[in-house]
């Protein structure tokens, strides 16, 4: 089960975080390339602009005006570039731009570039350009690659070229580069991922790992007085003539069992209330310092009975919200835990100060917790010395009520225990 749950955190943190990658890498992919391709664009028609600015003023007569040839054999007029036109930051880039002005049937007219006619052959690709559908795109002149831009103008077309290899260069490394990105951040995403579900899924069966166990110590520990009630009861049975005076003895047997199971059951409500309890309840506040003496008067006896000496250090006045049932049932589970594990002849001490603004109440007393069971206190259904707790009646459920109704009142319990003596201290 857990293994399912895993697995399908696993797959959704990792379909996440590749989306949230992948979108990051294409929107660097589409803006790089965005703006590379609105560069070309702009220099495809600021070259267009010029051409055709300097056929206006050469057919209005104010450039010297070139013969239109009569026949293919006869080369195209060639212009220079003029410098005064061009911003110096653009110098750079005009000797690898070409503009030629051409009929319909891809025969130039006119060029304007900064090469020998000779040296730069673009007829044939001219031809393809004129007669196809895409009015920009690329074509590979003299084994490099050139974007073009076509344009309609008198009767003819005006045709702009310019170097776009180095730009075509820089996306295919963005690309390789991307893709390298993209590989190792889908590795490094399962990797956090796992981390992430694992650390996810832990709680959650620790938990149910937890609840199984309670569940299961909870059947155990109900398991021993209804089988006792049972055996009374088939007695009872067996001795239909009798009277009850007669056979009160197994009356009695019953009475303490049935008396046991619902001391267990209101240990266990109580957990399930203090579990559950909301941060949000509203409580009165209470005297911290009249709830340890009430709890101190009524175990004066059970102390004296016991043969331990029971000492305490009480603060004035010390006051705290928290529900008032809660805190004196934590008061006296700390007490009478001390009670049933203090030799006779011991000494219990319990003290109630301020420290600053932290209310500290304390019982410690003689006797020690070994450092193999100390961490497991607070554990439901543990018992450090399972013996004794039995002949108490206990059934390891004190101290974790005592955990869990100090949590729900928003304090902390810790226990100590060395030098032969034990100290389990809460902190409001």
């Amino acid at each position: 089960m857990f293994k399912k749950m895993r697995n399908k955190l696993l797959i959704t943190n990792l379909l996440i975080i590749l989306a949230m990658v992948i979108a990051c890498l294409a929107a660097i992919q589409i803006t790089t390339t965005s703006y590379i391709e609105r560069d070309i664009s702009q220099r495809l028609e600021r070259e267009i602009n010029i051409f055709r600015d300097d056929m206006t003023r050469h057919e209005n007569g104010f450039g010297p005006m070139a013969e239109q040839r009569d026949n293919a054999d006869k080369p195209p007029e060639r212009w220079d570039a003029d410098d005064d036109r061009r911003p110096p930051e653009e110098e750079n880039r005009f000797n690898s731009e070409i503009a030629v002005y051409c009929d319909k049937d891809a025969n130039v007219i006119r060029s304007r570039m900064m090469f020998e006619v000779g040296e730069f052959e673009y007829n044939d690709e001219l031809e393809d350009i004129i007669k196809s559908e895409k009015p920009k795109g690329s074509v590979m002149l003299d084994d490099e690659s050139w974007a073009y831009l076509r344009e309609e103008y008198g009767e003819g077309y005006i045709v702009a070229f310019t170097k776009n290899e180095a730009e075509k260069n820089i996306i295919l490394r963005l690309n390789i580069i991307l893709g390298i990105s993209a590989l190792f951040s889908m590795a490094l995403s399962f990797i956090i991922s796992l981390i992430s579900a694992n650390r996810s899924i832990r709680p959650i069966e620790d938990s149910y790992e937890k609840q199984k166990q309670f569940v299961a110590d909870a059947s155990h520990e109900l398991r021993t007085p209804l089988a006792s009630i049972r055996a009374n009861t088939d007695v009872l049975l067996s001795k239909r003539d009798s009277t009850i005076g007669e056979e009160y003895k197994w009356l009695e047997y019953i009475k303490d069992e049935a008396e046991r199971m619902t001391a267990l059951t209101n240990d266990l409500l109580t957990l399930a209330r203090s579990d559950s309890e909301e941060s949000e309840t509203v409580y009165p506040e209470i005297s911290f310092t009249d709830t340890v003496r009430e709890v101190l008067i009524e175990n004066e006896a059970v102390a004296f009975e016991n043969g331990v000496t029971l000492e305490s250090t009480i603060a004035e006045g010390i006051k705290i919200i928290v529900p008032p049932e809660g805190l004196k049932q934590l008061v006296l589970i700390l007490i009478d835990n001390a009670l049933k594990y203090t030799p006779k002849g011991g000494r219990i001490d319990v003290t109630l100060a301020r420290d600053g603004g932290r209310v500290i109440f304390r019982v410690s007393n003689d006797g020690e917790i070994s450092a193999e069971d100390l961490p497991h206190i607070f554990e439901r259904f543990y018992r450090a010395d399972k013996s004794r707790a039995r002949e108490s009646g206990g059934y390891g459920l004190g101290l974790a009520i005592a955990e869990s109704l100090t949590r729900s009142m928003g304090g902390r319990i810790a226990a100590e225990s060395e030098n032969g003596r034990t100290m389990f201290t809460v902190t409001f």
